[in-house]
């Protein structure tokens, strides 16, 4: 499957159905087995800020959750293998060809994003995340500016990211949905069809059916884009592949704390996991 449509998939999911943006599929909300819905009967202050709670503070949002670097770090390359900070080509341009969930759960530097315009000016043509500092030369001189989406944006600069990424997975992508206090009816999944299927694949690895374990995983990552996992990925080497790809797949749905417990694997650095 092209990453483009890997990517497009993943967000319908997130979306359950519920955005109207371009390319997104209707009918993702079947995935959903248990979730909490909204409304915007103003009586009941229904539908939720999710832009404004966790966006860009360049949008005038709030950056309540923000991605740390290992676990951007742990989103694979489009062929599948690891992205590592010592390879040089990846160094160079560590937002190039990575999975594809990748872009569709993080906000990172120089990621496209909504029409700026619409909520804090035309400051920034390009509608892009800006979560560094960049130097222009005028009149013979270089001049250092910092990003709008960093704590020294000239829009705020109380409400930044500390980390350089902003969380794009649950917030409505339409563009016409800019302005960060727009309710969005996006619903909440508490348990959705491919959790039940990584509870499988994790019973079947358990029990030594790798092939059983290998055939499900790979049909989760085939939806999203990615390659399948090698046949001579086994034993351990396949349990953390799993223990890795459940944790992107199922980034933000409160998932990760008690997978860490179940597995014993909190004391140890999370990015070896």
């Amino acid at each position: 499957m092209p990453p483009e449509q890997g990517k497009l998939n993943y967000m319908s999911i997130a979306m359950a159905g519920y955005s109207k943006a371009p390319g997104l599929d209707a009918n993702a909300a079947s995935e959903i087995i248990w979730g909490r819905y909204y409304n915007l009967n103003v009586n009941t202050g229904g539908g939720v800020s999710i832009g404004l709670y966790n966006g860009p503070n360049g949008y005038h949002n709030w950056a309540g959750n923000t991605p740390i670097g290992i676990f951007v770090d742990d989103f694979e390359m489009e062929d599948g293998t690891p992205f590592s900070w010592g390879n040089a080509a990846h160094k160079a341009a560590p937002y190039k060809n990575r999975d594809p969930r990748f872009y569709a759960t993080i906000l990172y530097d120089g990621a496209d994003w909504k029409p700026r315009n619409l909520v804090s000016g035309n400051v920034d043509p390009a509608n892009q995340i800006q979560t560094g500092k960049y130097d222009l030369m005028q009149g013979g001189a270089k001049i250092t500016f910092n990003g709008l989406d960093t704590r020294s944006s000239s829009i705020e600069d109380w409400n930044g990211s500390r980390t350089g990424y902003y969380v794009r997975k649950f917030t409505d992508p339409d563009p016409k949905i800019a302005e960060a206090n727009t309710k969005q009816l996006i619903p909440w999944p508490f348990i959705r069809y491919t959790e039940v299927v990584f509870n499988f694949i994790e019973a079947s690895l358990e029990l030594g059916d790798e092939a059983a374990a290998r055939t499900w995983l790979n049909r989760i990552r085939f939806r999203s884009g990615m390659p399948a996992i090698p046949a001579t990925e086994t034993g351990q080497a396949l349990k953390n592949r799993y223990r890795n790809e459940k944790r992107i797949e199922m980034s933000y749905e409160e998932q990760r704390y008690h997978d860490a417990r179940r597995w014993l694997i909190a004391p140890k650095p999370w990015a070896e996991n």
